[in-house]
């Protein structure tokens, strides 16, 4: 991969390194060193976290080899600090506008269950409603239910719903109409 760094910031960066006792960027040993410092797979879920999502699978991929501890997959990883955050109510960070947004609490959709009991007293409707299917968004956690004849149907009424099948780093997600998404795969080819 091309270092897109500048002589003076490469200059920087190495003489922090050096002040740390670590070796210079170029020094093949600069990754096993800097791996050796993860205490924990907290430490480096942490590590993660503030990683540019676009570098991250490199910096799990580059330190997981070095480290003292058995790593769990990425995606483990990931989905801890999502789980934290949520926990935390923490803003998320909006790419497109560049600013934060405020924590929103996933909507809690009825069950099935819940909707043909509601629907029984109208058969064509519980007919159309014998499979469900829940996303959530993996930008804002918003949670919907669709309802279909099958799973394909069910599918095709969250396309209508402006529901998009997004992949990033290679890695499905569901994202809502209310968010942008960054790379869109026609629905046909989800």
């Amino acid at each position: 991969m091309k270092d897109r760094r500048s002589a003076r910031q490469r200059r920087e960066i190495n003489q922090l390194l050096g002040a740390h006792g670590f070796g210079q960027l170029d020094d093949r040993g600069l990754i096993p060193q800097l791996a050796y410092c993860v205490r924990d797979h907290d430490h480096f879920r942490d590590l993660l976290k503030v990683c540019d999502p676009l570098e991250r699978k490199n910096m799990y991929e580059s330190l997981r080899p070095y480290l003292r501890f058995q790593a769990k997959p990425l995606d483990v990883y990931i989905a801890e600090a999502g789980a934290e955050a949520e926990r935390r109510q923490l803003p998320r960070w909006d790419s497109a506008s560049q600013t934060f947004s405020e924590f929103k609490v996933p909507e809690v959709s009825t069950t099935l269950a819940e909707h043909a009991e509601r629907a029984i007293h109208n058969q064509d409707c519980w007919e159309k409603t014998k499979h469900s299917l829940v996303l959530t968004c993996a930008k804002c956690t918003f949670t919907q239910e669709f309802f279909g004849e099958t799973l394909v149907a069910a599918a095709l009424e969250a396309r209508k719903a402006g529901w998009v099948y997004d992949e990033l780093e290679g890695k499905p997600r569901e994202i809502c109409p209310k968010c942008p998404a960054s790379r869109r795969v026609p629905a046909g080819n989800a």
